[in-house]
């Protein structure tokens, strides 16, 4: 699970709950936080796939036209509602 937490570097933040007292404090994952980020992760790593999909690399050096990356983005923010 965190996967969905790790940024490119490598680097793992849990977004976390403080309670409790001074002398006892309490400490428990924020759960809508850790929803929202997963979810977001699992959004850029769809976009990714699918724009591998459909404008795959090119294998000669070409770098493939960047303009259907925003439309592609816009069709799946709409399925999701963002």
């Amino acid at each position: 699970m965190t996967r969905f937490f790790q940024d490119p570097q490598g680097w793992t933040q849990v977004p976390l709950k403080l309670g409790g007292t001074l002398g006892k404090p309490r400490f428990e994952i924020d759960a809508r936080a850790a929803a929202e980020k997963a979810g977001q992760q699992l959004q850029q790593k769809l976009e990714k796939k699918l724009l591998e999909k459909i404008a795959p690399p090119a294998k000669d050096g070409q770098e493939k036209d960047q303009t259907e990356k925003p439309s592609l983005e816009n069709t799946i923010r709409g399925l999701f509602g963002n």
